[in-house]
């Protein structure tokens, strides 16, 4: 989908010019739409895989998703 691909894009670049509150916003409505791309997110963006406000986010909704 376009559409979410543009969303982790738009996380990645946000995060680059470091708008990092914007850019945890845009992420999780990336994942909550569809979260089988944030590889594609990480692809973008490596390192935001050291950013610990991230890794949270991440881990949260996936620990969220599995209820």
């Amino acid at each position: 989908n376009d559409d979410v691909i543009l969303k982790y894009r738009i996380a990645g670049l946000l995060l680059e010019y470091k708008q990092e509150k914007e850019a945890l916003k845009m992420l999780s409505a990336a994942m909550n739409q569809d979260f089988s791309q944030i590889e594609y997110f990480f692809d973008l963006s490596p390192k935001a895989l050291k950013n610990r406000k991230i890794k949270k986010l991440i881990n949260d909704f996936r620990a969220n998703s599995t209820l």
